[in-house]
Order: structure tokens, then C-alpha cells, then sequence
């Protein structure tokens, strides 16, 4: 296993930047798109689906605050030597198989965010693969959480995925209304969550 204080280390980190990007979204969206969806999308803000996917959003965050202060306090065992700790043959490989993966999934978040416009339609940037990058980035934020805590707490946070791709969905309904024929062909051109493989016909 790594080093508690590398892995904590880690985790410290990535709070800071997951409140370094709401901040960075707060000021880059005001008056802009995100209001009008949040706005429109209101009747299904009250969905249990939205709902249970925020809750274990938060708990991700939870888990990795608790990480942080019982490395602080030396009571790391806590975790690390409970039954939900898992165990496989060259655990510090696979740790850092997971903060590479989380790592990659932070960059390409910020990606997303950096080139996101809220007053046209963006397809530039990672969008040009996928339509939903910051989605897709925290899912393999997600697994690499699990990866680097090797912990069966680390179960909870995948929970939001259903949530995240109801949430999609929600933008895209809105995205379709506000840009009509220019998002269909988007839709059509570019994958979800995962880059389309284009056929070239002859």
C-alpha cells in the first residue's frame, strides 16, 4: 500500500481543487446559460434520482475529508485496517494506477469547463469527442477514488452516475430547445459519453 500521507496528501488536493472549480464555474457562469437550464430543468429538480445522486455527490466529498483528518490525527487504521479494506497483490501500483485515473479525470473536467461557453453552443475543445466531458470526467474520478482508497467506502460516490446521466439529459433537452437543428446534428455527430468512431464511406 501507499503511504497514508501520499494518499491523503492526494485527496487534500483534490479537495482544493474541486472548490477551486466552483468557484471558477460560480463567476464563469453568472448571467449566463447554467441559470436559464437550472431554471427550465426546475420541475424535475424535485426527481428522487437528482436527489439520491447529490446526496452521494456530497458524500464523496465526505469520505475524502474523513481521509484527510484521520491522517492528520494518525487514526488512519480506522479505515485502513477495517474489513472494507481490500487487499490485492501490488496495491501501490493499483493506488497509483488510481490517482493517475483521477488525475486524468480532474484535467479533463477543467477541459470541459475552460471551454465551455454559456451564451452559444460549444463544440470545440473536448467537445469536438464528447458532448458531456465534465460528466465523463468525474465518472473516472470516480473509479479512480475507488482505486487509490481501495476501500469498499469507495463504492458510495458511483452511485451519482444515474444521476449525472438524468442531469444530462435534462441539459440536453434544454440545449435542443434553445439551438433547435444545430444541436440534433451535434447530437448525431458526437457521442454522449464516449467518443463516436466515424466510418469514412467511399
Amino acid at each position: 500500500m501507499l503511504p497514508d500521507i501520499v494518499v491523503a496528501s492526494f485527496l487534500a488536493l483534490s479537495l482544493a481543487l474541486a472548490f477551486g472549480r466552483l468557484v471558477y464555474e460560480s463567476k464563469k457562469s453568472r448571467g449566463g446559460k447554467t441559470e436559464a437550464i437550472h431554471e427550465e430543468a426546475e420541475p424535475a429538480a424535485n426527481e428522487f434520482l437528482l436527489v439520491f445522486g447529490a446526496v452521494f455527490a456530497l458524500v464523496f466529498y465526505a469520505e475524502m475529508i474523513l481521509y484527510v483528518i484521520l491522517d492528520l490525527f494518525g487514526r488512519q487504521t480506522i479505515l485502513t485496517d477495517s474489513f472494507l479494506q481490500v487487499r490485492f497483490p501490488f496495491d501501490s501500483l493499483i493506488q497509483g494506477f488510481g490517482i493517475l485515473m483521477m488525475v486524468l479525470g480532474y484535467i479533463l473536467v477543467f477541459w470541459g469547463l475552460n471551454a465551455l461557453e454559456y451564451d452559444k453552443l460549444t463544440v470545440w475543445g473536448p467537445y469536438r469527442y464528447v458532448r458531456h466531458p465534465q460528466y465523463l470526467g468525474y465518472f473516472v474520478v470516480f473509479a479512480g477514488f475507488f482505486l487509490t482508497l481501495l476501500n469498499l467506502i469507495a463504492f458510495l460516490p458511483p452511485l451519482t452516475i444515474p444521476s449525472e446521466i438524468r442531469q444530462a439529459n435534462i441539459e440536453e433537452e434544454f440545449l435542443t430547445r434553445r439551438f433547435s437543428n444545430a444541436y440534433i446534428r451535434y447530437q448525431q455527430d458526437t457521442g454522449k459519453f464516449f467518443p463516436k468512431i466515424k466510418s469514412e464511406h467511399l
